[in-house]
C-alpha cells in the first residue's frame, strides 16, 4: 500500500509577516552590535596609550564588551573571548583582565594608587566570599569596610581595610573557606544525627547542636527506656567524613 506523502504546510501571509519581521529586528539588533563595538574598540585603543590614569575607563570599556548581553565581541571577527583579549589587549590574559575589571569596578582611581592592585584583588574577593555571592560586589568604600583576620591564640582582630595589609586580607578569605568548609561538614554530620535519631518516636524532639566538633543534645526526655533508646540510636551513626 502506498504510503501518503505529507502535504507541506500552508505558509500564509501571516507567517510570512513574521520570518519578515523577525529578519529585520535581527539585522537591526546585529547592526546596532557592531556599531557598539566599534565604539567600544576605538576607545580601548585610545585609553591603552594613555598609562594608568586611564586605568577605571579602560577596564570598564573592556567589561563592557565582555559582558553585555550578547557579549560585543561577537559582533566582530573574533573567534573566542582569549582571541579577543589576545588581538585587542595583547601582553593580558583572561585571568589579568578578569583582575583588573574586578579592580576597575569595585574601587577609585584613588584605591588603585594607593593599595595596588593586588591588594584590591583581594579585597574585593574576599567581600564577595564573605557575602557568598556569585557576582562582583558592588563599588567598595575602604573607609568603612572591615575585615576579620584570624589572630592565633587572641582568636580573631577586626581590621579597617585601609589599614590592613595583604597578607591580613589573605589570611581572612583563608580563615573565610575553613570556616565555609567546617560549616559544610557540620551540616552534613548533624542531618546523620538528626536522621538516625528521627527513627525512634521518642527521640524525635530532641536537639542537635555541633559546634567546634562537639555536639550538643537536648530536650531528652529522663527515663530509662527513651536514654536506653538514644545509646542505641547513638550507635547506628555514621558520621561522612
Amino acid at each position: 500500500m502506498a504510503t501518503a506523502k505529507k502535504r507541506p504546510g500552508r505558509v500564509t501571509t501571516a507567517s510570512v509577516e513574521r520570518t519578515a519581521k523577525l529578519a529585520k529586528e535581527l539585522a537591526q539588533a546585529g547592526a546596532a552590535g557592531k556599531k557598539k563595538l566599534a565604539a567600544a574598540l576605538a576607545a580601548i585603543r585610545k585609553l591603552r596609550g594613555q598609562g594608568t590614569q586611564s586605568f577605571d575607563e579602560l577596564w570598564e570599556q573592556v567589561r563592557e564588551v565582555l559582558e553585555a548581553d550578547p557579549p560585543l565581541w561577537r559582533h566582530g571577527d573574533y573567534a573566542t573571548e582569549s582571541d579577543f583579549i589576545r588581538r585587542e589587549l595583547p601582553g593580558e590574559t583572561l585571568r589579568s583582565v578578569k583582575r583588573n575589571i574586578l579592580v576597575a569596578t569595585c574601587f577609585t582611581p584613588r584605591d588603585e594608587a594607593d593599595k595596588g592592585i593586588s591588594f584590591l584583588e583581594e579585597l574585593a574577593l574576599y567581600a564577595q566570599e564573605r557575602s557568598g555571592a556569585s557576582r562582583r560586589p558592588a563599588a567598595i568604600d575602604l573607609s568603612r569596610m572591615f575585615i576579620v583576620v584570624p589572630a592565633g591564640k587572641a582568636g580573631t582582630v577586626r581590621k579597617r581595610a585601609k589599614d590592613a595589609s595583604i597578607d591580613d586580607v589573605r589570611k581572612a578569605r583563608r580563615a573565610l573557606r575553613a570556616e565555609g568548609a567546617t560549616s559544610k561538614r557540620s551540616s552534613k554530620q548533624e542531618k546523620a544525627l538528626r536522621a538516625a535519631l528521627a527513627k525512634v518516636a521518642a527521640l524525635r524532639g530532641v536537639t542537635v547542636v555541633l559546634r567546634g566538633g562537639q555536639v550538643s543534645l537536648g530536650s531528652i526526655p529522663l527515663d530509662e527506656k527513651t536514654l536506653q533508646a538514644l545509646g542505641r540510636a547513638l550507635a547506628t551513626v555514621k558520621l561522612p567524613s
